[in-house]
């Protein structure tokens, strides 16, 4: 009989620590006890399924506009043409 586990915000909240821990999703499975593909499939579900997965501090100042963190994803995106606007300095 499979082991059943009820997801739970702490359970994500482990998934995506240990994903930024660069934890192999078979090591994350053994501390659940389930499978790979079940912790596979969770992870995908809460978008934590990335390795580059980072935990963004939620205590921190917003970040003013033009802020090369926020303005990069914006202007990075997946545009067919050349970038009309330039990235402020």
């Amino acid at each position: 009989m499979p082991n059943w586990i009820n997801w739970t915000p702490e359970a994500d909240a482990t998934i995506r620590r240990m994903r930024v821990e660069k934890k192999s999703w078979e090591t994350i499975a053994r501390h659940f006890g389930i499978s790979r593909d079940s912790v596979v499939l969770r992870a995908k579900k809460i978008n934590a399924h990335k390795a580059e997965l980072t935990i963004e501090r939620v205590d921190r100042d917003a970040l003013p506009a033009g802020h090369p963190v926020t303005w990069g994803v914006i202007a990075q995106g997946p545009w067919p043409g050349p970038l009309r606007h330039q990235t402020p300095t």
